[in-house]
């Protein structure tokens, strides 16, 4: 069957392989692997460029390597937005133990990578790209555009939770025509090599990975 899978990055990250030794995924085989009888047309990945900070300002480069491994995939396209970061005032828990009622908070926030996920994913849909279109999340946000795939364009529509929690999300669940759960035993089976090559040269595995 034709299918085209579409991968949440950040959800499939904190939910999946965050405190792993398995976040160097190499996600054509991991689609193989969960979807061994199908014909894997396209893979669209959707992050945002991550911001570093004190604690980790090695972040941004982590990623920057990650990217171009996976730009090594001949059928994956990555799809990257952007965070906003704002200052805004949030109420305290508990006011009366603070002399002021409002905190200052730093704001940050993935801003359009749920829309733009949604929106392939139906536009692939409309234009007949697949005959199955697979998600990864467990984001419930996806819920009108996982119903429309299914019901209005009477396509297959599967959905792989990757929280390693089993916390289901019965948004999707309930209107998906499939709803599995990533399972961590065949992330290490799913790792691109140590160290790889592109037309720029070497691409190596972050050491803190």
């Amino acid at each position: 069957m034709k299918t085209n899978v579409y991968i949440d990055g950040f959800n499939f990250y904190y939910g999946c392989v965050r405190h792993t030794k398995y976040k160097w995924i190499d996600f054509s085989r991991l689609c193989k692997f969960l979807l061994p009888d199908d014909e894997i047309y396209k893979i669209r990945y959707f992050t945002a460029m991550v911001i570093g900070d004190e604690n980790d300002p090695e972040q941004p480069q982590r990623q920057r390597t990650f990217l171009r491994a996976l730009k090594t995939i001949p059928n994956l396209k990555i799809h990257s937005d952007k965070f906003q970061i704002r200052e805004i005032k949030r109420p305290f828990v508990t006011p009366e133990n603070h002399s002021e009622k409002w905190a200052l908070v730093k704001d940050i926030k993935e801003k359009g990578t749920d829309v733009s996920l949604a929106s392939f994913m139906l536009m692939d849909g409309f234009k007949g790209e697949y005959e199955k279109a697979v998600l990864i999340s467990n984001d419930s946000d996806y819920k009108t555009p996982v119903k429309m795939v299914k019901d209005n364009l009477k396509l297959e529509m599967v959905v792989f939770n990757p929280d390693r929690k089993r916390e289901i999300c019965y948004a999707l669940r309930s209107v998906a025509s499939s709803y599995e759960f990533i399972y961590p035993s065949p992330l290490h089976k799913c790792q691109f090599p140590p160290v790889m090559k592109d037309k720029k040269g070497d691409i190596r595995k972050p050491d803190k990975w």
